[in-house]
C-alpha cells in the first residue's frame, strides 16, 4: 500500500490487523542476531492484482476500484486479517474488518482508528501535541500502546489546530490535523507482533 500511495501520490491510509492468532505470525528471531527476545512478523508475501492505468502515465484510472482489487487479492491469498474500504475526511482507508483470534476462530473487528473520543477543551493548541494525543486516546482504548515511528515534522509543533468539543473518530482527528498542517501526507498504522503495539508511520504523498 506504501508503495502504490507514494508512486501514484493518492491519500490513502492503512490500518493493520491485530494478529492475535500464532498461525498468523512467522518467528524470525535466528535470523536477528542477539535479539533479546522472540522476533515476529506476519505471515506473508506476494500480493498481485490488476486495474486499468492511464496510459500517459500508468497512474490508475479508478483509485478506488484499484485499491478494493488489492481488498480483494488479499482475501483471496490467504494471509492474515480482511480488510474493506472506506472515505473520511478528503481520504481512503484501508481498515481491519476481521481477523483470527487466539483461538484460531474468525472475528470480525472494529479498527483501532474508529475509536471516537473528544480531546481537551484547549479551543487551539498545536498540531504535533494533538496528533500524539490522538494516538494516546485511541491505543488506551484497545489496551495497545501507539508509538511514532520517527519524530514528527517540526513545523507541526508550532502550527495551530482549531480544537473541537465534538467527539470524532481517532481516524478524523488525524485527518484534520494533517490538513491544518499543511503537508500533503498519509499514514500507516502498522502491528509489530514482538512488542504487541502498534507503530503510526507518516509519509509524504
Amino acid at each position: 500500500m506504501y508503495t502504490f500511495c507514494v508512486t501514484y501520490h493518492v491519500a490513502v491510509t492503512y490500518e493493520d490487523v491485530p494478529l492475535d492468532s500464532a498461525a498468523d505470525l512467522v518467528d524470525v528471531t535466528s535470523a536477528i542476531s542477539a535479539s533479546p527476545r522472540r522476533v515476529y512478523i506476519p505471515r506473508g508475501g506476494p500480493l498481485q492484482f490488476a486495474y486499468a492505468v492511464n496510459p500517459q502515465d500508468g497512474s490508475p484510472v479508478d483509485v478506488t476500484s484499484a485499491i478494493s482489487g488489492a481488498i480483494a487479492a488479499h482475501r483471496l491469498s490467504g494471509y492474515p486479517g480482511e480488510y474493506t474500504l472506506m472515505a473520511s475526511g478528503g481520504m481512503l482507508h484501508v481498515v481491519p474488518a476481521a481477523a483470527e483470534g487466539k483461538d484460531g476462530e474468525r472475528r470480525e473487528i472494529s479498527a483501532l482508528m474508529n475509536e471516537s473520543f473528544t480531546l481537551p477543551s484547549e479551543r487551539v493548541t498545536q498540531v504535533g501535541p494533538v496528533l500524539r494525543a490522538v494516538l494516546r486516546a485511541a491505543g488506551k482504548s484497545r489496551g495497545r500502546q501507539i508509538v511514532l515511528a520517527s519524530p514528527l515534522p517540526h513545523q507541526f509543533e508550532e502550527t495551530p489546530f482549531p480544537m473541537e468539543s465534538r467527539p470524532l473518530s481517532a481516524r478524523d482527528w488525524v485527518s484534520k490535523a494533517l490538513a491544518a498542517g499543511g503537508l500533503e501526507m498519509s499514514w500507516l498504522l502498522l502491528y509489530d507482533a514482538t512488542f504487541d503495539n502498534y507503530v503510526f508511520t507518516l509519509y509524504p504523498i
